[in-house]
């Protein structure tokens, strides 16, 4: 696992001193796909949340109102990791995260178009293929 990222405590109680977060040194299936369908549905802005919430963050000490440790889990993440209590974590984690999903298969075109292909059902495809036109005229339906 990475150095943990230290930022200050925000549990209730404040039962350590700071908070720590350590990310993924490999980034899980689950994040990486999740980073890209957020990157087609919502843009940029939508892939670290993506990225925390599947899987990203390795290990946290985050504790709960009686001092139990808080799972991460998409829910807690989105409870837990607040503008107010992120801010310094994320200025940290972003470089890693957004590094960690530079290399995927879909941030290609030749990977995309061969995912497209290897698609039964072709729901891939829809999320991966990117079409242009050179034309300022719109395509025509097909029947």
């Amino acid at each position: 696992m990475s150095d943990p990222i230290k930022t200050p405590c925000y549990c209730p109680g404040k039962p350590h001193e700071n908070d720590e977060f350590t990310l993924a040194d490999k980034l899980p299936i689950g994040a990486g796909l999740a980073a890209a369908v957020a990157g087609v549905d919502g843009g940029v802005e939508s892939i670290v949340p993506a990225l925390l919430r599947h899987g990203a963050i390795a290990s946290w000490n985050l504790t709960d109102e009686e001092g139990n440790r808080v799972p991460i889990t998409p829910a807690t993440v989105d409870e837990r990791l607040t503008w107010e209590t992120a801010t310094e974590f994320l200025s940290e984690a972003l470089p890693r995260l957004i590094s960690s999903v530079m290399p995927t298969p879909l941030g290609s075109a030749k990977s995309a178009k061969r995912t497209a292909k290897s698609s039964r059902s072709g729901q891939i495809a829809a999320l991966t293929s990117v079409k242009t036109s050179s034309s300022p005229t719109p395509p025509t339906p097909s029947e």
